[in-house]
């Protein structure tokens, strides 16, 4: 007996080896010498896919396509069977195994799943490891989507919101149909459930908002009814029905549902609040402040304004005079001193909560005044933010500071970028020629390729962000020399990874 199966799949699946194998090859002569034993292809996965999965794929076809004497239902058991050994692991570990806390289980599963690229692999496994539990096995980060969310996740347990901030910088324009698939989707639903076994839904949303994806859009759909938005019982069954973890997802769907309608008599006691806030003085509402700004919830400047005008109107002869008194009734010691050293004080907390504001800040009026100072001092601050990072890009001896491994670079790459875009937004688009020609175009422009010739392959995720923002900005700023080196830079790195 002959058995027929289609060919034309497996002669694509060797066509892609062999170049992935040449590619390999040019990628060893190209990279530096301390990098030149790294492949990004996985060949052992390779292996077992040529001698183990791709014959549990072909006997059922070759057998279907036999008894039928006809090459399409071969054809479709052949796609159906290579789908579900392709996904079948991966969905085992990750929608079972790992919700169902058997994380051992589904990193052995892992192992098992077909990989062809070395990044794929591990970030899958870190990736799971930190949802889930387990340790970090590599010795050194390499920049990649899949660490990226990794470190986002452990920093998250472990009470570090700047990692998430930089991942949302990074985002912000980085359309997520280019993250690998499994990220899209639940990688953004990982980020999402500590915000919403907190209760804070804004913040889910916030997380939710580059995902894609069943279970996405459905906790995107529960968020917004907790915060506002309407829901519909039967579209929120639906999104129900068709996402995954639904046995996870059901207590939050019949919240939404047994709340209904949110309220509108608890808006009516805002203004209670906020007179008592005014009955309770300076004091009360500065602490207010401090409060908000700690727990990461937004701070407009005029609520700084306000709180810095009433304290302005404290120090004033009468206020003062309250306080000496007051700290004469407390029997402080030396209560000159202390009220002398209140002002410092508070203007060094009002900077803290000012770094809590984004977007722009109008000049105050009083340009002598609390709320004026502590605006200058926060544009310092951003200035200051940004020059700390060109200055080493500005020696004649090349970097002047040692660069650490490429995913730490690349969170402080994107650190940078976001000081850069919050000093735009409060000073305005003055600041970018001033600050471009200050040294800014020097680092955005050699900062990656100096990442690139110090670790190579593990790098050339993160230079490829940043050779593309280093060229957006040029054009953006008419520079058509850092514009075509970023081209050129962009260009070769790209090759690195196809």
């Amino acid at each position: 007996m002959v058995l027929v199966f289609p060919v034309g799949p497996i002669v694509i699946l060797l066509i892609w080896l062999v170049r992935s194998l040449a590619g390999r090859k040019d990628q060893t002569r190209t990279v530096p010498a301390a990098r030149a034993t790294q492949s990004r292809i996985s060949l052992g996965h390779l292996f077992l896919f040529a001698v183990v999965y791709l014959p549990l794929a072909v006997i059922p076809a070759a057998a279907v396509a036999e008894q039928t004497r006809s090459s399409w239902p071969g054809l479709l058991s052949f796609a159906a069977a290579i789908f579900a050994i392709c996904m079948g692991p991966r969905w085992l570990a990750w929608r079972v195994l790992g919700p169902w806390g058997l994380p051992a289980a589904g990193r052995a599963v892992l192992w098992l799943a077909p990989s062809f690229t070395l990044p794929t692999f591990r970030g899958n496994l870190e990736l799971f490891s930190a949802a889930f539990g387990g340790e970090p096995k590599p010795q050194r980060w390499t920049a990649s989507p899949w660490l990226l969310f990794t470190r986002v996740l452990r920093g998250d347990r472990e009470g570090d919101p700047g990692r998430m901030e930089a991942l949302l910088e990074l985002l912000r324009d980085f359309p997520s149909w280019r993250l690998p698939w499994r990220l899209r989707g639940q990688g953004f639903e990982l980020l999402a459930w500590p915000a919403i076994q907190a209760g804070d839904w804004e913040e889910a949303l916030r997380r939710l908002a580059q995902g894609r994806g069943r279970g996405v859009r459905l906790l995107r759909w529960v968020a917004s009814a907790h915060t506002g938005g309407s829901a519909s019982p039967a579209l929120l069954w639906l999104a129900w029905l068709l996402a995954p973890e639904r046995r996870r997802t059901r207590p939050l769907v019949l919240a939404v549902l047994a709340v209904g309608d949110p309220d509108p008599s608890p808006p009516a006691h805002a203004p209670q609040e906020e007179a008592a806030a005014r009955d309770g003085g300076v004091w009360l509402r500065h602490l207010k402040l401090l409060a908000a700004a700690a727990e990461g919830r937004p701070v407009r400047p005029s609520d700084i304004e306000a709180v810095a005008e009433d304290w302005e109107d404290t120090f004033r002869k009468a206020g003062r005079m309250r306080l000496l008194s007051r700290g004469a009734e407390l029997e402080v010691p030396d209560v000159q001193a202390v009220v002398a050293g209140l002002r410092p004080a508070l203007l060094a907390e009002l900077e803290a909560v000012a770094e809590s504001v984004d977007g722009p800040w109008p000049e105050p009026q009083r340009r002598d005044g609390l709320a004026a100072e502590v605006c200058r001092r926060r544009l310092n601050r951003l200035y200051a933010a940004v020059q700390v990072e060109v200055d080493p890009f500005l020696g004649r001896q090349g970097l002047q500071r040692k660069l650490g491994d490429p995913l730490a670079e690349l969170e402080r790459w994107l650190q940078f970028r976001r000081d850069l875009r919050r000093l735009l937004e409060a000073s305005g688009e003055d600041a970018l020629p001033t600050s471009w020609y200050n040294g800014l175009r020097i680092a955005a422009c050699n900062w990656p390729v100096f990442l690139l010739r110090t670790y190579g392959l593990d790098a050339h995720w993160a230079c490829r962000q940043m050779f593309r923002w280093s060229e957006a900005q040029a054009r953006r700023m008419g520079d058509q020399e850092i514009a075509r080196l970023s081209r050129g830079n962009l260009r070769q790195v790209r090759g690195f990874l196809t």
